[in-house]
């Protein structure tokens, strides 16, 4: 269709919409391009994120539970808990769905330099690394 912008179009490293949800409402994701390796042992494939668990907007998500606006998964580990994440002002963070810790990284980054640092075993107690804390979640 003339006018029409196919997905294929976008380059890596581009914000798409989960292929379960259509349009900018629904989770989104960090969009690595079919360069990211699937031999790796993490993956950047969208049903493999938690989309709809931890980032749709439309309902309690993991970035109204921090206070981080559009926060979005990048990678994750395959066997793994740990996240990537980037929010809306292009930071990045790593966050831990066991532990529950979420840690931004204080130095800005681009989205493959933040890939590396996570691939080659990013420490979570460096000074580049801060840890966010949640307000208290109280049930009731």
């Amino acid at each position: 269709m003339a006018g029409s912008t196919e997905s294929s179009e976008r380059g890596p490293g581009e914000t798409r919409p989960s292929p379960t949800e259509a349009g900018p409402s629904g989770p989104q994701y960090v969009d690595l391009g079919k360069d990211f390796s699937k031999d790796l042992d993490w993956t950047n494939d969208p049903s493999d994120l938690y989309l709809d668990t931890y980032f749709d907007p439309a309902k309690p998500n993991l970035g109204k539970d921090f206070q981080i606006v559009g926060l979005k998964p990048v990678i994750k580990q395959k066997e793994g808990e740990t996240f990537l994440l980037q929010d809306g002002n292009g930071r990045f963070y790593v966050w831990n769905e066991y532990e529950g810790g979420m840690y931004r990284f204080e130095k800005a980054l681009k989205v493959q330099d933040a890939v590396n640092e996570v691939l080659e075993g990013v420490q979570l107690n460096s000074v580049d690394i801060a840890r966010i804390y949640t307000p208290d979640r109280r049930q009731g």
